[in-house]
């Protein structure tokens, strides 16, 4: 063939073999290295995973979020979708996470996708499509309590609003069967309310608040309710703890200004009033007492402050002592009064008169008590209030800027006989109680300068630790004293700072996610039966603090349920006055620790944002912990509230004194426990010498 062809023809053939042989070549040679971008790896999505978790612990959310987008974009990972949804949830952007909810059912038909679809539908008004997938989720079987309590209790919620009391009481009757909790009661209150029936809504109200004596709003609704069925005693009661929760309730103060005028006998004194002789009783019944074989040092321990005036008595003749003199004495059961005036202290006792200006000790002649009339404890916790309270040792009165101070002078073992129980149940296992001694010791021993300037080493309140003296003594904590008396935990030589709190929820914090500043010995250890590595992603986080996850922390033996788990709804108008916010738009966590608690949080108002960091639990109505999820809660298209689902009971540092119980009754000893919580630690016993 090529014979026959003409030389044109041979020129034009050559031509097209060699374009073909060229592009053939450079083909083969583009494939040979030719290296794609591949999905990535799973190895290279875990870390990308990682990444993104991370930047949403941070607060860094609108990095997260594109991270978890170029995730699935790149391998259509579902983890990575389920959290977008997760933190669309949280911020409220339910448009976008009912988006993602929808593709996570269509892939994989899940209750927890379902649930939180539901809930978004809720939210956005989408009334039919969230109750399908409810009444869905309550038919399904072998799903946790907690789904089946959610969706009665949303259910509930839809048909109160269309006015359906009788099925909604039904559904919350299913939710609370499955879980009690204090929201469910009290909506079981709101429908009696409505339905005047006020005898069964303090029943509820009241059932709510035994559940979670902080929750908010249910005293205003009692105090009403007791109005309703002529209860005026109660009323004023519930009325007064409403005014405290919000002080510029109108609706409230009217009420009690009325009531006041008609029964002033139903209101109690103000407490920031002095005292006076009538609140004192004529007799009192003292202690008996032994001393100590182990005593301790020698501590100060300040028990009232800021006093214009208090009253004591001695279970025993005793001494006034000025500068190591005796000045007056006093008989047994005697009462004294101490008064001050422009700096100037006025002690009366048995008609005797003795004036001084900076200090007196009082000192017992033989081993008995000394009583102060009226403690205040609790001060700011809806459980306080004041009582009489007897002390070991003796007692100091100082003065200090016009104001008068009462000091306890006591033994640290002593101390310790008290401080035991104050903070842990006495009837708890002896291990936990021996445990609760050692780290009360170790924090009390690194703590002593904590009051120097104001001439004492500890206070008698949570800031340091509860301290109620003789009154809180139990037989079994004093044998956990005695039988560790001495004992403490060091870190490089020194008595450790043993921090501890209720219950962790599970799992402890890292000392720097909580208070900013980095101490080996308290990282952040988990509680849980089966380990799950810290921290979690977003959703988990989220499943986490709903669920009840099972740990040594959960063990309702020693603890309420709704101490581990718990769930509180905070209204919007309740939120803006307590934070001084108008037309709140978002609550966003903007810092998480390892276990998942909330360092800071961004509060977003219309026209002003504010960033809590300081006292959060506490501006947030008393929370139980920092350790929270948040969803934001609409009705009729408009925000209404914030429902916090959160873990724990107090700051998740140090021990967690529910798993050391837990703990103590599997079979661990108190150095074991000890160890699991404050890490590379050693130990010391302060009373042998070297």
């Amino acid at each position: 063939m090529w014979a026959k062809m003409t030389k044109k023809q041979k020129v034009w053939t050559t031509a097209v073999f060699l374009i073909i042989v060229f592009f053939s070549s450079t083909a083969i040679g583009l494939l040979l290295n030719y290296n794609p971008q591949p999905l990535a790896k799973e190895e290279n999505i875990d870390q990308l995973l990682i990444e993104a978790k991370e930047k949403y612990y941070q607060g860094n959310y609108k990095e997260s979020i594109e991270q978890y987008q170029e995730i699935f974009a790149s391998s259509n990972s579902l983890k990575a979708k389920e959290n977008l949804a997760a933190i669309y949830q949280g911020l409220g952007q339910y448009q976008l996470a009912i988006k993602h909810y929808q593709d996570l059912v269509d892939a994989k038909d899940d209750v927890e996708y379902n649930l939180s679809l539901a809930k978004g539908y809720y939210n956005t008004e989408q009334i039919k499509n969230a109750k399908k997938i409810f009444k869905k989720i309550v038919k399904k079987k072998e799903v946790s309590d907690y789904y089946y309590k959610e969706a009665y209790y949303y259910l509930a919620l839809i048909v109160k609003d269309e006015a359906n009391y009788d099925l909604a009481k039904q559904y919350l009757k299913q939710a609370l069967s499955y879980r009690s909790w204090a929201l469910g009661h009290y909506q079981l209150g709101e429908i009696a309310f409505q339905e005047k029936n006020y005898q069964q809504a303090i029943t509820e109200y009241t059932e709510a608040l035994s559940i979670d004596g902080s929750l908010k709003g249910v005293a205003k609704k009692l105090g009403f309710a007791y109005l309703k069925v002529d209860k005026v005693k109660q009323a004023a009661k519930y009325l007064q703890q409403a005014k405290r929760e919000t002080a510029e309730d109108k609706l409230v103060n009217s009420k009690i200004a009325e009531l006041k005028a008609d029964y002033p006998q139903y209101f109690k004194k103000d407490p920031d009033q002095p005292l006076t002789r009538e609140d004192i009783p004529e007799q009192v019944d003292f202690k008996e007492i032994k001393p100590l074989t182990n005593e301790g040092q020698k501590l100060r321990i300040g028990i009232m402050t800021k006093q214009k005036q208090l009253f004591f008595r001695v279970g025993s003749d005793f001494e006034i002592i000025e500068d190591n003199k005796v000045v007056v004495e006093g008989t047994k059961g005697e009462l004294a009064i101490v008064t001050i005036t422009d700096d100037q202290a006025k002690l009366e006792i048995e008609g005797q008169e003795f004036q001084f200006s900076d200090a007196v000790r009082i000192k017992p002649k033989s081993y008995a008590p000394v009583l102060l009339h009226q403690v205040e404890y609790g001060s700011g916790y809806y459980w306080g209030g004041r009582m009489d309270m007897q002390y070991r040792g003796q007692l100091k009165i100082k003065v200090k800027d016009n104001n008068l101070t009462a000091i306890n002078i006591v033994p640290l073992e002593a101390y310790l006989m008290s401080v035991v129980p104050s903070e842990m149940i006495a009837s708890w296992p002896i291990e936990a109680l021996k445990v609760q001694s050692v780290a009360a010791r170790s924090y009390t021993l690194a703590n002593l300068d904590k009051h120097k300037s104001d001439s004492y080493d500890l206070c008698a309140t949570v800031h340091c630790a509860a301290y109620r003296g003789i009154n809180r003594e139990h037989p079994r904590s004093n044998q956990a004293v005695q039988e560790t008396a001495g004992e403490i935990m060091t870190y490089d030589s020194k008595p450790i700072n043993a921090v501890y709190s209720a219950n962790s929820g599970g799992h402890t914090e890292n000392s720097e996610d909580v208070w900013n500043f980095k101490v080996p010995y308290l990282r952040g250890v988990s509680t849980q039966m089966k380990h799950s590595p810290f921290p979690l992603s977003p959703a988990e986080l989220k499943e986490w603090l709903q669920e009840i996850p099972e740990s040594y922390s959960q063990d309702n033996k020693y603890t309420k349920a709704s101490h581990y788990r718990w769930q509180r709804e905070l209204k919007l108008e309740y939120l803006e006055s307590r934070l001084d916010i108008k037309e709140i738009e978002q609550i966003i966590p903007t810092n998480r620790g390892i276990g998942g608690s909330v360092e800071s949080v961004l509060v977003v108002g219309k026209n002003k944002e504010k960033k809590i960091k300081s006292g959060l639990r506490y501006k947030f109505g008393g929370l139980r912990s920092n350790r929270f999820w948040i969803q934001p809660q609409y009705q009729d298209g408009e925000l209404a509230s914030f429902v916090f689902y959160g873990g724990g009971w107090g700051h998740n540092v140090g021990m967690d004194q529910v798993a050391v119980a837990s703990m103590a009754d599997s079979g661990h000893d108190y150095r074991k426990i000890l160890r699991h919580f404050y890490t590379a630690i050693e130990f010391k016993n302060i009373n042998q010498t070297k």
